[in-house]
């Protein structure tokens, strides 16, 4: 772990780490999240380097991030190198913004670790060093691929070369942690937005600042206040979601929409004959919901349901004839079912 005492090393001086008041961050509810009901995102709203110069060399502001919970952790990196499409030139016009660091993760209680590092690093040597890491973990698939470790070593790699790169430098690194509110006192895991400022913490008047548009600002309100641009920062946006519209990418389910289809698409002589041959996959497939990792208790349930009464609908339309789908006066098919009923899509499915 010397790599990681390397990358968030910090001065003794006590910096600025606060969460600001909802008012002030634009948080409309703060109910603090509940194991297996919600799932949580965490957003790096903005990040900001004072100082974009040291004499002829142009320095450029870089995230690095990992979220854990348990034995599971998300690594993220954000910065303008990884915009290698654009060239690695006038990377200072680039405003990064609403980066995401973590999620959407099911919440199963106990602690989540926040690990995130501000830095600034040359410019031409940033974009170099950050290109093959994020063109790696590219390669390298979703978190739900099982690539959590082969993404960690790369970043791994990536770190080590910013280290070694003369000029790169820590402006802010913070580790904290959040809680279930079920585990007693401390810090909940709950909607709110964070600001890291590389200043000491009695020098910030938090009751100044605020966040309109997914930027700091400080001043006497949100209409009248200035971009903030007194010391480097970031702005960090814990957010809760209640449902996951994205569940019909989820690997473990996906590979069902093709078996439903070829199942539907099979000339039977009754419906009762393509229920049978339903029953026989669905237990595969509630097995495969039931046990996600990646869906919470009321999101498993909805997609059981969900599903079985499309299939229904679907075998209805197939044996009665029923319309399937309205037409309009160009007769085209409604976007509420979109072609054909055997044609099985989980994203008629609906959410909720």
């Amino acid at each position: 772990m010397e790599w990681l005492e390397r990358l968030f090393a910090a001065n003794a001086e006590r910096l600025c780490w606060l969460r600001l008041d909802d008012d002030r961050g634009g948080i409309l509810n703060s109910t603090p999240l509940s194991a297996g009901q919600h799932y949580y995102t965490i957003r790096l709203r903005e990040m900001y380097v004072r100082r974009a110069r040291v004499l002829w060399r142009k320095l450029y502001p870089m995230v690095y991030s990992y979220i854990r919970q348990g034995a599971d952790e998300e690594n993220a990196v954000a910065g303008p190198g990884q915009l290698k499409d654009l060239g690695d030139t006038n990377l200072d016009r680039i405003v990064n913004i609403n980066h995401r660091l973590a999620g959407p993760t099911v919440f199963r209680g106990g602690e989540v670790s926040m690990l995130v590092g501000l830095y600034t690093v040359p410019g031409a040597d940033a974009a170099r060093a950050l290109l093959d890491v994020v063109g790696q973990i590219a390669s390298l698939g979703g978190l739900t691929l099982g690539t959590a470790p082969q993404i960690a070593g790369v970043l791994k790699g990536g770190v080590e070369n910013l280290l070694g790169l003369d000029g790169a430098s820590l402006q802010f690194g913070v580790r904290d942690s959040f809680f279930s509110s079920a585990a007693g006192t401390g810090n909940p895991l709950r909607p709110g937005v964070y600001v890291g400022i590389n200043a000491p913490q009695h020098s910030v008047d938090a009751q100044r600042m605020w966040v309109k548009g997914g930027r700091l600002l400080h001043g006497d309100d949100p209409i009248s206040g200035r971009p903030y641009d007194n010391h480097d920062y970031i702005l960090v946006e814990v957010e809760r979601r209640d449902t996951r519209e994205d569940w019909p990418s989820i690997p473990d389910i996906a590979g069902f929409e093709k078996k439903f289809s070829e199942l539907l698409s099979q000339r039977v002589a009754s419906v009762e004959e393509h229920k049978s041959m339903l029953a026989a996959i669905w237990p595969d497939f509630d097995r495969a919901v039931s046990t996600s990792v990646h869906l919470t208790d009321p999101d498993k349930n909805m997609v059981k349901r969900n599903v079985e009464a499309e299939l229904k609908r679907r075998l209805d339309v197939i044996h009665n004839n029923n319309p399937f789908a309205t037409r309009g006066a160009t007769g085209e098919a409604s976007p509420d079912y979109g072609g054909q009923p055997q044609d099985f899509d989980f994203l008629t499915v609906p959410t909720g």
